[in-house]
């Protein structure tokens, strides 16, 4: 193959990639790019190539940003390294880099992707989280899921002062026979075997719990649980102390 088409193949690769493709210089200026980046951030790739790249890069990320180049400068490479950059509307979009350099071009060569809307999903997933974690840690009835054998697969607080447990991972694969008598235990078992076997759920049943050291009253709703497919793959349950 000639060097002409060589040359060819390249400009169309580095044109028609859906990825954010770059050259840089050590000197922090970018030297080439493809059009991917100005329908990304809406510069042109003129006003991207007319300052340091660092100016694009958010206040916050600066530090790392320049920290990774320099490493690129001694040789090393750079690996799924995200920063955010400044878009031509004054919003910033989060990037992931895969960048290595030549040493003896003084160049860097990147790869980078928009990862902006898996930021905001990974984002509102924590959001998620952290409201289920509030709930479950402050609301004063017992909260607990189990998976197909009645095992505890996560339980709150409430649940882990009523069995005298420092923390809720501590009942995490035991059941209910490792905290009350045999008579009680049973009977939660058949309920929420029931419920696995029905779909059903059973709703504000009044039971006695009876304990190796007391007996308790509770109000008592258990639910199938089901994995994103409908699959059951357990129960979960709230009582309420009567």
């Amino acid at each position: 193959m000639s060097s002409s088409t060589d040359i060819a193949e390249y400009a169309r690769f580095f044109t028609l990639s859906l990825d954010m493709l770059c050259i840089a210089d050590f000197n922090g200026y970018f030297q080439q790019l493809n059009p991917v980046w100005e329908r990304t951030l809406g510069f042109t790739i003129e006003e991207l190539k007319a300052k340091p790249f660092i100016e694009f890069v958010h206040p916050d990320d600066r530090e790392a940003t320049i920290a990774e180049t320099q490493k690129l400068a001694t040789g090393g490479d750079a690996i799924s390294f995200e920063n955010r950059y400044r878009c031509k509307d004054g919003s910033y979009k989060w990037l992931v880099w895969n960048s290595t350099p030549s040493l003896e071009k003084q160049l860097i060569y990147a790869v980078a992707r928009d990862i902006t809307e898996r930021k905001r999903t990974q984002e509102a997933l924590a959001q998620e989280q952290y409201l289920l974690h509030s709930l479950m840690d402050n609301v004063p009835d017992s909260i607990y899921f189990k998976d197909t054998n009645s095992r505890f697969i996560r339980i709150n607080r409430a649940v882990a002062v009523r069995f005298g447990l420092s923390h809720p991972s501590g009942a995490v694969g035991k059941t209910d026979f490792d905290f009350f008598t045999e008579e009680h235990a049973q009977q939660a078992y058949a309920d929420e075997q029931e419920v696995i076997r029905s779909g059903q759920p059973l709703v504000g049943k009044e039971e006695k719990e009876t304990w190796r050291d007391r007996v308790t009253w509770a109000s008592t709703t258990k639910m199938p649980l089901r994995d994103k497919d409908g699959q059951i793959i357990g129960t979960f349950g709230i009582s309420r102390d009567r």
